[in-house]
């Protein structure tokens, strides 16, 4: 205050052309590797993100100025502003299908042994049961998936994200996602694979960009947003509030 500087205490969400007051930031030390990144996550976080790797969802980064890529990253942003890159249905998600024929060569093969008496019949019967529950799951899943490529395509745009490399930190800057494909988790995906990245290009830092202040009240505009970066085992950062400087002659910066 002696030096002519005034607290404002605005940030970020009161004021987009300020900084941000708190920002939350997992420290990416030595003991976390690629191999155990999924060890220093949340539960909810490790199931979600293990999900999305077995129904094939793909990252890839983007060229924003190429007019495709714009299009999609455009789009997205549009429709909502949640999270994170790029995803694409691969040979990785048909392989996960094929598990469904597996599944019923196995229970056929079962229902065989069962009826020539050479397994226990009640440990068959439950062993059967089991099979065609998760048969059943996975049809339902071809059909969706059917259902899925004949509205949109072979290629369906989950969500998309912007990051900053900036010297010790990997910035998590900012996101979207399309709010009718919530369900295929592209924000986790895409997090699991930029903390990666991270992590292989020696950052200290994973950047998860601003928090407001009321971190702790639901009735925060950002709380929602807020415990989904809490998945990720990190920490809030608390900084000083942003100032007014006004030299002698009256002139205004905001610092």
């Amino acid at each position: 205050n002696n030096l002519n500087y005034y607290p404002m205490n605005e940030d970020l969400f009161t004021n987009p052309t300020l900084s941000s007051r708190c920002i939350f930031s997992k420290i990416l030390d030595e003991n976390i590797t690629e191999t155990n990144l999924l060890k220093n996550v949340s539960q909810i976080a490790r199931y979600t993100i293990n999900r999305t790797m077995k129904e094939g969802v793909q990252v890839r980064e983007i060229d924003i100025f190429n007019e495709e890529d714009a299009k999609i990253f455009d789009e997205i942003n549009r429709d909502t502003e949640d999270r994170i890159d790029f995803e694409i249905r691969d040979n990785t998600y048909f392989k996960s299908l094929k598990n469904n024929a597996n599944l019923e060569k196995e229970r056929d093969d079962l229902k065989e042994k069962l009826e020539q008496g050479k397994v226990n019949a009640k440990k068959a019967t439950n062993r059967l049961k089991e099979f065609d529950e998760n048969i059943a799951i996975w049809y339902k899943k071809i059909d969706k998936i059917k259902e899925l490529k004949a509205e949109n395509g072979n290629v369906i745009n989950l969500s998309c994200a912007t990051f900053i490399e900036s010297g010790q930190d990997l910035i998590y800057f900012t996101s979207g996602a399309m709010r009718k494909f919530h369900r295929y988790e592209g924000p986790y995906a895409i997090l699991f694979h930029m903390m990666k990245y991270a992590i292989n290009n020696n950052f200290k830092y994973f950047n998860f960009f601003g928090t407001s202040k009321d971190f702790e009240s639901e009735e925060a505009t950002d709380y929602g947003v807020l415990q989904f970066k809490r998945n990720f085992n990190g920490n809030i950062e608390y900084f000083m509030d942003n100032y007014e400087f006004r030299n002698a002659i009256g002139k205004i910066w905001k610092i």
